[in-house]
C-alpha cells in the first residue's frame, strides 16, 4: 500500500496538468500540485484545508454545485466547462475532468483543470467573423446563392429571398434544392435561356 501511495504521490505532483484533491463531503482542499498552484496563483498554505467554496474560485457557485452533484451521482465528470477567477483577478475559461477516489477512507474528488481561454476566444473570433461575413453577404444588392459541389443550394442572401418573395415564393426555403436539376427541368418560353444557365453553371464548376 505504501509503495502504491508513493507512486500515486509522485504521479500527482509531477503531472503538468492543474490537479487538486478535495473532500467530497465538505469541499475542503486536501492537496494541490504545482501545476494547479501555478495556474490559480494560490500557494499551498492559502488553500490546504480550506473549503473550495471559500476561495471564490468559481465565478458561478451554482456551476460548482452542479459539478459536485454530478460527481455524487456518476463518480466521474468529463469536459465540464466553467469560469474561474484566479488569484490575480483574471477570469479564465476552464475545462474540468474529475474522478471519485478514496483518501484515508474518505471519498474525495480528484479534479484536473485545463485553461481553454484562448480556445474560447478563438471560437468567439470565428463566430464574429462569420457574423460579419453573413451580414456583408446579406447587404449585397445582387441576388446571390451559394451552391456546393453537387449543385445544391446551401445559402441565399437577402436580395435572393426578396426577389423570390416578389415572384410568388414568400415562404420557400431554397436550402438543399438542386439548382442544376431545377434548371434542366424548366419548361416554357424561358427554358432555352435556363438551359444555357445550367450549361454555364456546369462549365464554372468544372473549372472551364
Amino acid at each position: 500500500r505504501n509503495a502504491s501511495e508513493a507512486r500515486f504521490s509522485t504521479f500527482f505532483h509531477s503531472i503538468p496538468v492543474a490537479t487538486a484533491i478535495t473532500r467530497l463531503r465538505d469541499g475542503s482542499v486536501i492537496e494541490t500540485n504545482s501545476a494547479w498552484r501555478e495556474y490559480t496563483g494560490y500557494s499551498h498554505e492559502e488553500v490546504t484545508g480550506r473549503p473550495m467554496d471559500t476561495l471564490n474560485l468559481w465565478i458561478n457557485p451554482e456551476k460548482r454545485k452542479e459539478f459536485v452533484e454530478l460527481m455524487r451521482t456518476n463518480g466521474t465528470v468529463q469536459g465540464f466547462e466553467a469560469q474561474v477567477k484566479l488569484h490575480s483577478g483574471k477570469i479564465s475559461d476552464t475545462l474540468f475532468s474529475a474522478e471519485l477516489i478514496e483518501v484515508a477512507g474518505e471519498p474525495c474528488i480528484l479534479s484536473m483543470a485545463l485553461d481553454i481561454t484562448e480556445r474560447k476566444q478563438s471560437e468567439e473570433l470565428i463566430k464574429e467573423q462569420e457574423r460579419f461575413i453573413h451580414a456583408t453577404f446579406d447587404s449585397l444588392p445582387e441576388q446571390i446563392c451559394v451552391i456546393d459541389e453537387n449543385y445544391k443550394i446551401i445559402s441565399t442572401n437577402q436580395g435572393w429571398r426578396r426577389f423570390a418573395e416578389q415572384n410568388g415564393h414568400p415562404q420557400d426555403d431554397f436550402t438543399g434544392v438542386n439548382y442544376l436539376s431545377v434548371c434542366k427541368s424548366a419548361k416554357g418560353n424561358s427554358s432555352e435561356n435556363v438551359n444555357k444557365i445550367a450549361e454555364g453553371l456546369v462549365a464554372v464548376m468544372q473549372g472551364d
